[in-house]
């Protein structure tokens, strides 16, 4: 029997750099805190991942941040929509994998996981945060539109655990 993964949404976001304050004790701490951060992210093991993911991203941008890139007339991705895939990208749970990245020729980008047989889910996120996604789960069919802003939708969440289920 398959079980369903719990998904905690700790009060300090460890891949986002908390605002501790304007005194220089809070200055010092959010250096700590970023000098910290990146330790973790040359990780192989926190941060391996992490690499990999924003490497294929970073690759893929080159590709598709000009007009026309695709040659049939698409839009370029946007560096603002760059940035809010590098966003959601730093959010995803460890246990999805490293997604396809791909762009649409309106300037979005998308994320696609294939799970078992029969279970695909494919995300597209742009600039201002609007994700359209779709995907099939054994015979079951699931779409529409969310927004992100700062974390991982729960719609969302609950549809990777879909996937892996």
């Amino acid at each position: 029997m398959n079980q369903p993964i719990a998904y905690a949404r700790p009060a300090l976001n460890f891949f986002q750099a908390p605002k501790f304050g304007a005194s220089p004790e809070a200055q010092r701490l959010e250096i700590n805190y970023s000098e910290l951060y990146e330790q973790v992210q040359k990780s192989f093991v926190f941060g391996g991942q992490g690499q990999m993911r924003r490497d294929a991203l970073i690759e893929l941008f080159r590709e598709v941040s000009s007009p026309n890139w695709d040659g049939y007339g698409a839009k370029p991705v946007s560096f603002e929509s760059y940035c809010k895939a590098e966003d959601f990208l730093k959010l995803l749970p460890s246990s999805l994998g490293l997604p396809d990245l791909s762009a649409h020729p309106d300037g979005e980008i998308a994320f696609e996981w294939r799970g078992q047989p029969r279970k695909i889910l494919t995300i597209s996120l742009g600039a201002k945060g609007i994700i359209n996604f779709a995907g099939l789960f054994g015979g079951k069919e699931r779409h529409g539109v969310e927004y992100f802003v700062d974390e991982i939708p729960f719609e969302i969440l609950g549809l990777f655990d879909k996937l892996l289920a």
